[in-house]
This record gives structure tokens, sequence and C-alpha cells, in this order.
């Protein structure tokens, strides 16, 4: 029996030794009992927190908050850290300020990491931590945020159009104008049409700029002094009305015309019966030379939005040389020929006072010129001005009526980024009484 004991000891020895292997590699030397993968002795130990950064969904171009990461030292030796940097695709939207510190055991390092998106996507990104600690020398924190779509903003606007106008043409009738006179003859039709469109009560009559001839002076021209949305052919009348030839005084002076064929002792004699007390005003001036009055254009404007209760429905509107140098253009008019401009600035410094437009004489297409007019004087308009600057036209959405309009040049609407408006062309110029429903994406304000 005590043999057998022996034996078994025996046995029971070798077994436990065969749990330590004598033939382990010598890399392996130096490790603890229980092998954590840590080297024995003293050394640092980073920790960082959090590991991973989510801003969420921001408008685009604001900045978020500010979140913080902190980075402990849980070992026993100082720890180095050599680098944080962002690192990944979008690194330019993620932004820290953070000086690489050294760490004495159980000390921390906090840095701030914000976030800014660029555009209507998801941006990935990393920091990067290099550092001195043996087993985590390099180290990544997750960084995420996304940019949201703008909001849509949605507005719209109403064609108004006056219920009654009141047309002073005043015209250059002197001897360099024919070719000009001619155009408008010739395009009339693009003017009065929109008038006998729409219905609108309007009076129309015309001066020249002579204040030399007695029989001019501010006096009405034309067989039938005033033409009125009654009479059965308008357009006849008014070719007649502005037919004055040629032989006009070279010294012209239309803002003097202007002002005495609306005061007395014209308005209640020799022009009798042209202005209405409740209807709107509009005077078109049609020269290639400056204005020569005795009236300066700033009494004049005064003088001019006077005539009404309410300044908004009184317009002085010019077809006249370009601010400046004036024109010079070879016409396509049926007539053919060079026409040359001076700078008409009395009456653009007038037409920037009053509600007017301006158009160039050395236009090459007076159709256009005339039915742009046209909008202007009725109280319509071609251009409706945003509310909001959108941040991508492609998503603008335009409709009039309930009818989508193309986005077009010709016949549609086009966006400018000057006036910040949209502006309607040729046919799709919305009629009086339209709705206009316009939208798009604007920028969210920034909660920062």
């Amino acid at each position: 029996m005590g043999r057998t004991l022996s034996i078994l000891s025996l046995g029971l020895l070798f077994a436990a030794c065969s749990d330590y292997d004598l033939n382990r590699p010598d890399d392996a030397k130096g490790k603890t009992e229980y092998d954590t993968g840590e080297p024995e002795g003293d050394w640092p130990d980073i920790e960082v927190s959090p590991m991973s950064l989510n801003f969420g969904t921001l408008p685009k171009n604001c900045a978020s908050d500010a979140q913080t990461v902190t980075i402990r030292n849980v070992g026993v030796d100082d720890l180095i850290v050599t680098a944080i940097e962002v690192g990944g695709s979008a690194s330019t939207n993620f932004d820290l300020s953070a000086a690489p510190p050294t760490l004495a055991p159980m000390e921390e390092y906090s840095f701030e990491v914000d976030f800014t998106a660029s555009a209507w996507t998801t941006f990935n990104a990393e920091i990067n931590i290099e550092s001195n600690d043996p087993n985590e020398g390099n180290l990544a924190v997750d960084l995420k945020g996304k940019g949201g779509e703008d909001a849509i903003y949605e507005e719209s606007f109403l064609q108004e159009v006056y219920e009654e106008v009141d047309i002073l043409w005043i015209v250059d009738n002197s001897g360099s104008m024919s070719s000009a006179i001619s155009a408008v003859e010739q395009n009339f039709n693009y003017f009065i049409d929109s008038f006998l469109n729409v219905g609108l009560d309007f009076h129309m009559a015309a001066v020249t700029t002579d204040m030399d001839d007695p029989n001019h002076q501010g006096k009405l021209q034309g067989s039938q002094l005033v033409i009125d949305s009654n009479h059965p052919n308008p357009k006849q009348l008014f070719l007649d009305m502005v037919s004055q030839g040629a032989n006009g005084s070279a010294d012209e002076r239309g803002l003097d015309a202007a002002q005495a064929a609306l005061s007395e002792p014209l308005l209640s004699g020799f022009n009798a019966g042209f202005l209405r007390k409740d209807a709107a005003l509009a005077a078109i001036v049609v020269t290639d030379e400056d204005d020569n009055s005795t009236i300066s254009s700033g009494k004049f404007a005064n003088w001019f939005k006077g005539l009404k209760t309410d300044p908004s429905k009184v317009s002085f509107s010019a077809i006249c040389g370009d601010r400046g140098m004036g024109c010079t253009e070879w016409t396509n008019w049926s007539n053919g020929g060079m026409i040359t401009a001076g700078a008409g600035t009395a009456y653009l410094d007038v037409k920037d006072s009053t509600n007017g437009v301006w158009q160039s004489i050395c236009s090459n297409d007076f159709g256009k010129v005339l039915d742009y007019l046209s909008l202007n004087v009725s109280g319509m308009t071609d251009t409706f001005v945003l509310s909001q600057t959108p941040s991508n036209i492609a998503q603008m959405v335009v409709e009039v009526d309930g009818v989508i309009a193309s986005y077009s040049g010709v016949d549609g609407y086009t966006y400018s980024v000057q006036e910040n408006a949209i502006n309607f062309h040729g046919t799709a110029v919305p009629g009086p009484g339209a709705v206009i429903s316009v939208s798009y994406p604007y920028p969210s304000e920034c909660e920062n």
C-alpha cells in the first residue's frame, strides 16, 4: 500500500510541473503570472473619453455647440501626448484647439471640438491622438455631423393694376428725333394692347418739348387732344398725336412742358378733361437730348409727386440716352440708321425720384421697350422682390394662378441675384389680378 501511494504522489508532482511551459518563447518573459498584455514595471496608460462625438443635424454654415474630449493618464509613469489632430475626408468641417500635453499619473487634459456643416450631407472624421502608451500609442475618436436641408420659404404676390390711369407723353420734336418717333409709331401697338386687353380705364395725351412755339408750350397735341379707353380706334389717334414732325425747337424743355400741361391756366383751359382726380398719373418722355428746362429735376420731381395724395400713384419714365455718355447704336428699325443720343441726366434723375422706369432710346427692340412701359404705367410689374435669399435656385418653384412657370428668359421667368427677385419675360408676365406663388429653400437661422 505504501509503494502505491508513492507512485501516485510522483504522478501529481509531474502533473503540476506540466502547467509551466519550460519551452515558452523569450518574448513572453517578464510577463505577470496572469498575462494581461501589459509589460511589467512602470508605464503610462492612456484613457480617452468619450471615444465618439455626434453633433447631430445642423443648418448649413452654422457652428455647433462645442463638445469636450478628455485625456487621462491612469498609468504609473508620465504620459507624453505627441499629437492631437483631426483627420479623415471631412476634417475641414471639424475644428479643435489643443496643445499635446504631458500628463503625470492620474492627471487629465480636456479640449473642445466643434462642427460646421458646409452642405446637405453627412460628415465623418476622427481625432487622431498619438502618445507613448506602449499598447495604445494611436487612438481615434470618431466624429460625425450632418448638414440639414434648408427650410422652405413660401410667399405669394398679387399682380395689381390701376383702375384708372392718365398718361402724358412728352415727345421731343426737334430735328434729330424723326427716326426715334418713327420707331414709337411702328411699335405703339405693344403699348396700347396691354391696356386694351386689361380693360384699363385710361386717358392719353401728348405734348412736345418745344416751349418756344406758342402752339406748343405745354398744350396737348393731335386732332383729338385726349384719347380715352372708350374710343373705337385709339391706336390711330395716338399716331396722329405723336406725329408732330421734326421742326420743333432745338432747346428741348420737356420738364417745363409737362409742368405747364398739368398746371393752370392750361389744366382747366386748353388741356381740360385730361387729368382726373382719382386716377394714377404717368408721364413718359421720348428724347435724344438732356433737358434744358428752367425748373431743376429735383424741384420738378417734388412738384410732380405732389399732384396726387398718394405718391406711389405717380410715375415718370424716360426713353432717352444712357446715363453718363449717352448712347450710339445701329438700329434695326424698319427705317434703319444710326442713332446717337446724349445722356438724359435730368430725366433720369426725375425717374429715380418717382416710380418710373428707363429704357434706352438706342434700343433695337422698341416693341419690348413699349411693352415694359405699359406694365409700369398700368401699375403692373414683371419683377417681384423676394423676402428671403434663396440658397438653391434649382429647387425654386414659381406658379402663376396654380400653373408652374418655366425658368426661361423667353416667355418664362429668371432669378436676379442683384435684385433678389424673379423677373418674368414675354408672354409669361402675369396678368392683372394673377397670384404669383414662390417657394424656395433658404438658409435657416443659426441658433448660436
